[in-house]
């Protein structure tokens, strides 16, 4: 069986690349793909598939029926990640800041 396709963001349709193309029957792979640059993905299986899962980093994983051998393409739903706030703890010098800025100007006066 030959399937070929776009993956595409849902929102503003344009094709999202290195998405991963995973033609499944039942709960086996039958074939598995990465889109391209363009979302444009093409797969050669060896059984026909009932569904297909589809994942990339930033949207959704979702998974899709299948229709038959011919060109299908697919909208991707952005999935919102919220990171949690880090704080990095501060080392404080013993030396003056104003003096890291003037030991540069006392050796060169003492190489004189």
């Amino acid at each position: 069986m030959y399937y070929t396709g776009k993956i595409r963001d849902a929102e503003s349709e344009r094709g999202i690349p290195s998405a991963t193309v995973r033609y499944m029957r039942g709960s086996n792979v039958v074939g598995v793909t990465v889109a391209n640059g363009q979302g444009i993905f093409s797969v050669n299986t060896t059984e026909p598939a009932d569904k297909v899962i589809i994942s990339s980093v930033g949207y959704m994983l979702q998974t899709f029926p299948v229709y038959g051998n011919f060109q299908q393409n697919f909208d991707l739903e952005r999935k919102t990640i919220t990171l949690e706030e880090v704080i990095l703890p501060v080392k404080k010098h013993k030396t003056p800041y104003w003096l890291l800025f003037l030991l540069p100007l006392l050796l060169i006066k003492d190489k004189k």
